[in-house]
């Protein structure tokens, strides 16, 4: 009965080992993973990378410009003819369309994609449009 009893413990802690094993496996797979995803988001560049410069007209009118970061990332300053300035941020996707790209003190608001390199923009009850050039 004793030899018994220790042929029980014994492959309890086999498969406690083995467990652990998987366990650890499994936990190294998964941060081989994420490495990989953290990889490739360093790596990434968006297909709009880059400085973009030019005028927009309609309701009110002046100068653009776009800094596009590797990430998609933009910065914008915008210049009214007045020489008022404002500079303020949004994103470019992968299509390069305007994301979330919207002044805070003004309303300012872009439409469009910087594949045309064109769109419209609003703020308030104005509307115009957009034009730029890669740089």
């Amino acid at each position: 009965m004793k030899i018994f009893n220790f042929e029980k413990k014994y492959s309890m802690k086999k498969i406690l080992f083995l467990l652990i094993v998987a366990t650890a496996f499994v936990s190294c797979d998964e941060i081989i993973r994420q490495n990989e995803i953290k990889q490739q988001q360093e790596n990434y560049t968006n297909e709009f990378f880059g400085k973009y410069s030019g005028t927009f007209s309609g309701s009110s009118s002046g100068t653009i410009s776009f800094d596009v970061s590797k990430s998609g990332n933009v910065t914008v300053v915008k210049t009214n003819s007045g020489g008022t300035s404002e500079t303020f941020y949004g994103f470019v996707n992968d299509y390069g369309a305007f994301q979330n790209t919207v002044s805070p003190a003004a309303g300012f608001t872009l439409f469009g994609n910087l594949q045309t390199k064109s769109g419209t923009w609003k703020e308030g009850s104005s509307t115009g449009n957009w034009v730029v050039s890669k740089q």
